[in-house]
This record gives C-alpha cells, structure tokens and sequence, in this order.
C-alpha cells in the first residue's frame, strides 16, 4: 500500500460518529472503509475522496449537488445512500450500507453463472438502471465491481454519480482500469455517457456472466480502450443462440443502433428466454462452447473448415427454431411461460416490498421449472409465513427438506418458523439437525439456546448460548442470553447482556423494552427504566411511521406505552385500536394481556392470558414476558 492510500485509510479512528474498522478497497476515486456507526449502532461503508475531488466551494456544491440528486432514487436494485458526511478538517465522504454479499466481479471470477442466472441478474441491473433513468440520472460506471448482492441476494448497483468526477485532472487513467473495460465506444471517444452507455456497460456485463471471462482484458487502459473502439468484430460463440442477438445489439458500437432504454432490453431479455425455455433448449450450448477461443483471438481458418456444413445446417435448423419459438411465444404473451432465474429474482424483490401474494405467484413459477429448486422453496415458504398460511408455510419447508436433506438452510429456516410460532420442541429438534451439518455455526446456536430456553432447558440453554457467544459475539446471542437471565430474575445480568447486544444494535425496540424490565427490578439501577422505556417508545413509534395501520406494532407500543405513567392513556386506545385490526391475532392478544397487566387491571389481563391458553398459545412464552410471568403464577 503506497503512502497516501496508507494515509487515506483512518483504520482506528473515529470521524464524527463512525469508527473505522477496516479498509475494504481503494478505487480511482478513493478508499471504501467498514465502519460502526456509533450513533445508530450499525455497520456501515464509508468512501473516502481525494481532497482534490471537492477543493474549493465550486466543486463541493457539485458534488454536494450530484450526490443529493443521487440519494432520491429509491428502487429494490439501487444501493442506499445513508449521509454525506464532512469531517472537521474538510475531509468529504458519503456513508453507504454494508451489504454481506459478494460483488458480481467475485462472481465472475469464482464460479459459472448460468445463462439463466445470468439473465436474472442482468434484468435486476436494468430495472434499476430503468429507474434512474426515468429520473435523468445516468451511473456511468457500471462494472461488476459496483454490483454487489445483499444477504437476500438481491442485487444493489453502488456508486451513482461517481463517473461524473473521474474528469479530475488530479485522478490518474492507470487508476481505473476496471472502468475502462466496461467504458461505452462513445465515452471512450470523448463524449458524455448517457443512458445507452449505461446500456453497453450491461451488455458488456451480460456477456461475461455467460461467457465466464472478460470482454476487453488487460491492465493498461490505453489499451483497453484501442479495443473498445477498434472495428473488430466481438465473437458470440458460447453463448445461446436467440440471447446472443440481444447481447449483440447491446454492444453495438454506434449507440444509435444500441438499445435506446433499459425497458426495451429487459422486454427482449425475458421474450427470448421464454421462448428458449418454450423448446427446451435450456444452457446446453454454453456448456458445449465454453472455454474454445476468445473474442479477439486469432482462429486457424484451416481449422475451422471440416465442420462448416454441419455449421450451417445447425444454424439453418437453429433460424427454424427461432421463428417457430418467436411465433410460439407471440401467441403465448398472454399467459407468459415462467423462467427459472427470472421468477427468482422477482419474487425476492416481492419480499421485500411485501407483496407477498405476488412473491407466492412467482416462487411458484420457479418450482413450475425446476421443482428441486432451495431458493423457490425458500422464498415461498417466507411469503406464506408471512400471510400467516403456517400449514402452506410448513409444507414448504418440508418439501425443501425432503429434497434436500444435506443441506443445513431448510432444517434453520424450519426451525426459526417452528421457533416463532410456538412449537418450541419442534424447533428444537430441527436447530439440531441443522447443527449436525454445520455445529459451529454460531448463529444456529444462538437460536437453540433461545428455543432451550422456552422448553425450559435452561442450563442447557446457557451453554449453547455461552459456546455462540464464544466463538462469534453477536447481537442475537447476547440479547437471548439476557432474554434466559430474563426469565430467571438474575436482572443485573440481563441489564449487563441486554447492553452488550446494544453493542450491536440500538435499532431493536424490544431490546429496550427488556432492559427497562430489567432495570425496574434492580433497585439501584430503577431511575435507568424510564430513559430505556422512552428510547424504545422513539424506536417503535418510528418502525409504525411507514406501517401507520399494522397491528402488531401498535399493540407493541400500547405496551411499551402502558408502563409509562404518561402513556397510559394512550395505550388503552392504541390497544383497542389493535384489537379492531386483528381480533385474533394471539401476539396482539398477547400484548393486550401485558397491556392490561402494565396498566393494573388484573382481571382483564387474565382473562386475555386464559384466552390465549385456551386457544394453545404457548405457557412457556407467556412466561417469558417479565410483566406476566407474576400473574400466571397463581393460575396453575
């Protein structure tokens, strides 16, 4: 690392409210950093800029002013920008999140991507390509190592507005070669990048998915981009045959004969593959082609001629097949044959707009392809949980299980559905299973001491926890083991776990709900409740703001409220306005018993806990709530 990289890092230090934790990368416009963010108690990426970028008022305003324009485009496939932030001595850097995943760069680089997959991806590239067009805004700098999956795998496209300052004199050429590769013929020339740059940049992206290399290789960027601009022709062999075409007019040199939006590229994408798929013709022909010649690789003509017949009649069959698959799905556009990838992606998108019928429709797509598939089975068992269809939510876990039984994520995922409804042995028993294919993952350790603890196995329980914490500290850890300490009246310890997972994360209302149960109960600490109470009454009126008519955060707060002298009121009409929403809903009904308890109306609270009993609501989480395990004492 050179000196002012080096310099550049702050590994070590606070600016403002951010700890510096670790340097990820540097570009041709400054260093990415992991950091913690101390306010909000989050992890964060911060890119530092060279000084030069925003010397002078002039071009802090620019820069100020791209990067507001930047941070209002909201879409499922559009990475967030958290702040723009400046430190003390002028020093400028935006705050972005940290996602988990992998960059498609590393993708590329490590494993084969499927046409289909491939397909998948480009189309979540260019509908959020689509948006920011729409928007007037170009990114001009997309290239793989600026697409990066999040947990869900969907994917984020980073660093909008960033190409517009890689004019910097200060910023030397040989510093992005990266983005070079990835440069559109008419940026290469000189003109500005508009959206049909961003287009070629896709294409380019497309074709490498399914080639599995890279389309203008070297490191010197002169050089690059002579290839960029150079007539020669680019070779689409390997990749299949319909898709080829798109890819090819996607790198047309001329932008004018390029796809002119992002639109017109995703119709062609998803028209193409549903007609390949309508034949079955499936990703054979990469396989058969991978790996033979390269795209500007010089071909013996010699070696080419003893199968240019059988070329020809498989490329005249290929043209038949086409027409036949073109017309076939002309007449099926009204009722679209589902895609594999494409269904996938879309229905993880659906997840996370909660649009949970419409997540259902296209996971069941995917299964109508390949019914094997993990991440369909996955998702649809998500979205029926998530409608509250347990039975279908179940069976889907169940089915994934079944074919897949070597697989650690169906036996987890089974388990912390099992674990969230109640069926504390069941769940149990699958966190074990998975622990018998992965026993050091701490995370599946973490939750087998929370569902040990609601079946009571509470020494148990606080080994497991304690061997989680050990080997990976984490929020979830340490708040189930203040959770166990909780529900054993060993409050100073809670207190002392519950602020550790804080440590982690501030965000969690529940967790502030806890700790102010446990600082209510030690006498030295008592004046601390109403500080906790207060903070997590702020965090869940703010998860409420964008879900204003949700029942469940509404009974959350009555609640919270309720253990406030000045909530009280409150809380009684935000019960019973829960209670209208969701009547039967057992965690409002749950909540109206903490509710009643927390106001001192004892009869009501447990005339809602027989209720809940009567119904098979869980003993042992009813006990876990520190307001009531007082009141069922008496009851059995």
């Amino acid at each position: 690392m050179d000196a002012s990289n080096k310099k550049n890092d702050f590994v070590g230090q606070t600016l403002l409210h951010y700890q510096v934790t670790e340097r990820l990368g540097a570009g041709g416009l400054g260093v990415v950093s992991r950091a913690i963010d101390l306010k909000l108690k989050r992890t964060v990426a911060l890119k530092f800029f060279p000084p030069s970028l925003t010397a002078g008022d002039e071009a802090k305003m620019r820069f100020v002013r791209e990067m507001r324009a930047c941070s209002m485009l909201e879409h499922p496939n559009i990475g967030v920008l958290h702040a723009l932030e400046e430190t003390g001595d002028g020093r400028v850097f935006l705050v972005m999140p940290f996602y988990e995943g992998r960059t498609l760069a590393k993708r590329i680089d490590h494993e084969r991507i499927s046409p289909n997959e491939a397909v998948a991806i480009a189309l979540q590239l260019l509908q959020g390509l689509s948006e920011a067009h729409n928007r007037g805004i170009v990114h001009g700098d997309v290239k793989p190592e600026n697409l990066i999956f999040n947990a869900l795998g969907v994917l984020k496209i980073l660093d909008f507005g960033m190409a517009k300052f890689y004019g910097n004199p200060d910023l030397s050429p040989g510093a992005i070669p990266g983005t070079v590769a990835y440069m559109s013929p008419e940026r290469a020339a000189g003109a500005l990048a508009d959206c049909r740059s961003d287009l070629w940049s896709a294409g380019v992206i497309l074709y490498e998915m399914v080639k599995g290399r890279r389309l203008f290789r070297g490191t010197d960027p002169n050089a690059i981009m002579a290839l960029i601009l150079a007539n020669q022709p680019i070779s689409f062999e390997g990749i299949p045959p319909g898709l080829d075409q798109i890819v090819k007019k996607a790198l047309e040199r001329n932008p004018e004969r390029r796809y002119q939006n992002a639109a017109d590229f995703v119709r062609d994408l998803e028209l193409e593959q549903r007609g390949r798929l309508l034949f079955g013709a499936e990703e054979k022909n990469a396989a058969a082609h991978e790996g033979n010649f390269d795209s500007f690789d010089d071909i013996d003509e010699g070696e080419k001629q003893p199968a240019i017949e059988i070329r020809w009649l498989l490329a005249g069959f290929a043209a038949i097949l086409l027409v036949i698959g073109g017309v076939f799905a002309w007449l099926h556009m009204r009722q679209p044959a589902p895609l594999p990838g494409v269904p996938l992606a879309l229905g993880r998108v659906r997840l996370l707009q909660e649009r949970y019928p419409e997540a259902v429709s296209e996971f069941e797509q995917a299964l109508s392809i390949d019914p094997s598939d993990d991440d369909a089975y996955h998702g649809l068992a998500q979205a029926y949980a998530a409608m509250g269809l347990t039975d279908k939510a179940e069976e889907a876990w169940r089915s994934d299980i079944a074919l897949h039984p070597n697989l650690v994520d169906p036996y987890d995922q089974l388990a912390k559905f099992e674990l969230n409804r109640g069926n504390y042995a069941a769940a149990v028993n699958n966190f074990r299973l998975a622990l018998n294919l992965a026993p050091q993952d701490p995370a599946i350790l973490s939750d087998l001491g929370a569902a040990l603890s609601h079946t009571n196995s509470l020494a148990e329980s606080r080994r497991v926890l304690d061997e989680s914490i050990r080997l990976s500290p984490s929020f979830s850890a340490w708040n189930n083991l203040g959770d166990l300490e909780l529900k054993q009246q060993h409050d100073r310890e809670a207190a002392e776990d519950y602020l550790k997972a804080l440590d982690f994360n501030t965000s969690d209302y529940h967790v502030w709900v806890n700790l102010a149960a446990a600082y209510a109960r030690i006498p030295e600490e008592k004046d601390k409740a109403p500080d906790a109470y207060a903070r997590a009454t702020r965090l869940c009126r703010q998860a409420l703001k964008p879900h204003p008519n949700d029942p469940v955060i509404l009974s959350d707060l009555a609640a919270i409220l309720a253990a406030q002298p000045e909530g009280r009121h409150e809380a009684q009409t935000l019960i019973t306005r829960a209670l209208s929403l969701a009547p039967d809903d057992t965690h409002v009904q749950m909540s109206a018993a903490e509710t009643e308890a927390a106001l001192g109306y004892r009869k009501a609270a447990l005339g809602w806990i027989a209720k809940l009993l009567a119904g098979g609501y869980p003993i042992e989480k009813i006990d876990s709530s520190p307001i009531l395990a007082d009141l069922t004492k008496n009851m059995y």
